[in-house]
């Protein structure tokens, strides 16, 4: 039986469940609240703290699994968005004020 611990990590909330394999149940194991963003001062630290806060009782559950242990982790969290440019003016020496 595939063992796998899937976390979504979002702002607002970061939950966690242990999946079993297409016939198996999903298990929902937590839900905490989110972290601030990855790009925030402390957003590794606050990300850090909300997956593990959140997958905390997995050993738990996996400890009841056939093989004893999770066979992958994968976690999900938003990365920030890329940083913008300018938009170049359509025609040379063009304004983009009224005239």
């Amino acid at each position: 039986m595939t063992a796998v611990l899937a976390v979504d990590l979002g702002k607002t909330g970061c939950r966690a469940v242990l999946w079993t394999g297409p016939d198996g149940p999903d298990h929902l194991v937590r839900e905490v609240p989110g972290a601030p963003g990855l790009a925030e001062s402390d957003g590794v630290t606050a990300a850090v703290a909300a997956v593990t806060s959140a997958a905390e009782l997995v050993n738990e559950l996996a400890s009841e699994l056939p093989s004893g242990r999770l066979d992958a982790v994968c976690v999900g969290a938003a990365a920030p968005p890329p940083p913008t440019r300018p938009r170049p003016a359509p025609w040379p020496n063009c304004c983009w004020t009224r005239c």
